[in-house]
């Protein structure tokens, strides 16, 4: 949700498009940062990844007391989650990515930056494989401003063929 830092001044049009919602002017600024600040009163987003900030969120939300995500993972990652759940949640993210993205994108660059730092050298990369991991013979390249520019690109495209009404708001 890198982009949504592009569309922080046009909030009302840009939860309208993205999310779907609705309301009086001005609410669209309210609700989102009201929900950023829940999320940092929540979750130590400072050090978090998104997998970091997901995860600790699902275990809040499903009460498990283990320890940390990373044991709710293996312990129910094969469970499956039924369509609506995982519909809601997907909103559920998408709605605070938007929320930090436009209140509070440096936060939200940092833990993008997180996510995708490189894990391994290219050497170990290429060997890992080699021993048959499907992970591609490079590693990926991910850097924040492509990703930010790719995202806006899709969401333009998006508003411009489904949201013509928003598209000239969100252009500029």
């Amino acid at each position: 949700m890198g982009f949504g830092a592009k569309h922080a001044a046009k909030r009302d049009a840009f939860v309208s498009a993205f999310l779907g919602m609705t309301g009086e002017a001005g609410v669209a600024k309210q609700v989102l940062v009201e929900q950023a600040n829940r999320m940092l009163e929540r979750h130590s987003l400072g050090s978090m990844t998104f997998w970091d900030y997901v995860g600790a969120d699902f275990a809040d939300r499903t009460g498990y007391k283990g320890d940390g995500w990373h044991s709710l993972v293996m312990e129910r990652g094969t469970e499956r989650i039924p369509p609506e759940v995982a519909q809601t949640a997907a909103w559920e993210y998408a709605s605070a990515g938007a929320a930090l993205g436009t209140t509070h994108p440096d936060i939200l660059r940092a833990m993008f930056e997180r996510t995708h730092a490189a894990v391994s050298s290219k050497e170990q990369w290429q060997q890992f494989y080699a021993a048959g991991l499907d992970i591609g013979p490079e590693p990926p390249t991910t850097n924040y401003g492509e990703a930010e520019e790719a995202e806006n690109k899709n969401f333009m495209e998006y508003c411009r063929e489904f949201r013509p009404d928003l598209y000239p708001v969100l252009k500029d």
